[in-house]
């Protein structure tokens, strides 16, 4: 998944002028405004939509437009839409409510697989049938939370005997597992790309 600072790299690097304004969750228009001030330019929302086939949406408009459900399903041909659980909206774009984004569509791991399958389509042939559905069955099986009951169901060969192969799935839990020699000597090794991943 992306981070802060990798994020602003790609901005950086495709020359992309902004202003980083960090906050906490806003959840309203009216929240919005009462944060950003005097901030100028064009400001939006952003809505995280679904439709009966569970095929997901990210709409983009100008905050002060009233939105319809019901006519843009009608007017995009996308079937009936709905808002998406809490739920999706972390699975697919690692974001959680009031900070919908359209740079959450970075995150989105299904697209970035369906890259690799028309990659080898492309490239060598290779066909894969049902492939929006074992898609979605990869990014689910492979989840974090998946695997670490697997872990504890059936245990994994590559697990030590003095600790589990999966964590608790937090972060910088290395802070307290490692000491200090071997944080200096990592940090020392990995500066640049500790700092990029934010683990610096």
């Amino acid at each position: 998944m992306i981070t802060k600072n990798q994020l602003i790299k790609k901005l950086n690097d495709s020359r992309i002028t902004f202003q980083l304004h960090e906050h906490e969750a806003l959840f309203t228009v009216k929240d919005s405004e009462k944060k950003r001030g005097s901030i100028e330019g064009i400001h939006t929302k952003n809505l995280f939509l679904k439709n009966k086939k569970k095929e997901y949406f990210l709409f983009s408009c100008e905050e002060k437009q009233s939105v319809d459900i019901k006519k843009l399903s009608k007017s995009l041909v996308l079937g009936n839409l709905s808002f998406a659980k809490e739920v999706a909206l972390k699975e697919y774009l690692n974001i959680t409510p009031g900070s919908v984004t359209p740079f959450g569509l970075l995150n989105d791991i299904e697209k970035e697989i369906n890259k690799i399958t028309d990659f080898f389509h492309t490239n060598f042939h290779v066909e894969i049938s049902n492939k929006n559905e074992k898609i979605k069955n990869v990014i689910k099986s492979t989840n974090f939370d998946n695997l670490k009951n697997m872990e504890n169901k059936n245990s994994f060969f590559e697990k030590s005997e003095y600790s589990d192969f999966f964590r608790s799935g937090k972060t910088k839990q290395w802070e307290n597992e490692l000491n200090q020699n071997q944080k200096n000597l990592i940090e020392q090794s990995c500066n640049n790309q500790m700092i990029e991943l934010e683990y610096l």
